[in-house]
Parts: structure tokens; C-alpha cells; sequence
């Protein structure tokens, strides 16, 4: 189970670089991977004007990633 337990929703395409991501419609779900990246990710989409929030996983999110056997 991954330590870092937040993943950001974004409401529109952006370009995130080489973050974990999974598309669910119009919606990009940015699975970073510490506090830092985090960070590093919000205050990108934020000088860009990206629409998005923050949220914990869910159990889905980790079998998405293929958290649940590790």
C-alpha cells in the first residue's frame, strides 16, 4: 500500500509530466507519490490555471494502480 495516500483530480487535460495518471472522462486523476510531488504538482497546475482538487484514495484507486497486492 503506497505511504502517500492523496490523489489530485483534474477537470480539464493538462499536461502533468511523469505522474502516475488515470483518465475517467473528462477528469485526469494524478496519482503523486510524496508530500513533495505533491506540491510540486499543485503549484504547477495552479500557475497554469488547471481547475482541480485534492482527494484521499479510495480502495479503488488502489487496485487501479495495482496497489493491492504489493
Amino acid at each position: 500500500m503506497p505511504r502517500f495516500r492523496k490523489k489530485v483530480v483534474v477537470f480539464e487535460y493538462a499536461d502533468v509530466g511523469d505522474y502516475a495518471v488515470k483518465k475517467a472522462g473528462k477528469y485526469l486523476f494524478i496519482y503523486p507519490k510524496s508530500e513533495n510531488e505533491l506540491e510540486e504538482l499543485t503549484k504547477s497546475l495552479i500557475s497554469r490555471g488547471v481547475p482541480f482538487k485534492i482527494e484521499e484514495l479510495t480502495i479503488e484507486d488502489l487496485f487501479l494502480l495495482g496497489w493491492a497486492n504489493d
